[in-house]
């Protein structure tokens, strides 16, 4: 099965990474991952949201679904 779900990525000046959160995901199985460039910050996402899905459903467990991305909340 293909799944699509919003990501919110932030720069931290302070430790210099993007991070990339699946808002979704929390209290399911949360995944989050970083990246010190863009690009390596969106493949670790592709790879770590790819692997979580993987796994729950392996285990059963029940997919959220994805929210629309106008009703995420993002940080300034």
């Amino acid at each position: 099965m293909k799944y699509v779900f919003p990501a919110v990525i932030t720069w931290d000046n302070e430790d210099n990474v993007y991070y990339v959160d699946f808002p979704d995901t929390e209290g399911y199985f949360g995944c989050f991952t970083d990246g010190e460039t863009l690009y390596e910050a969106l493949d670790y996402a592709e790879d770590v949201l790819n692997l979580m899905l993987w796994s729950a459903e392996e285990d059963g467990i029940t997919i959220p679904k994805p929210s629309d991305i106008k009703d995420i909340k993002a940080p300034d």
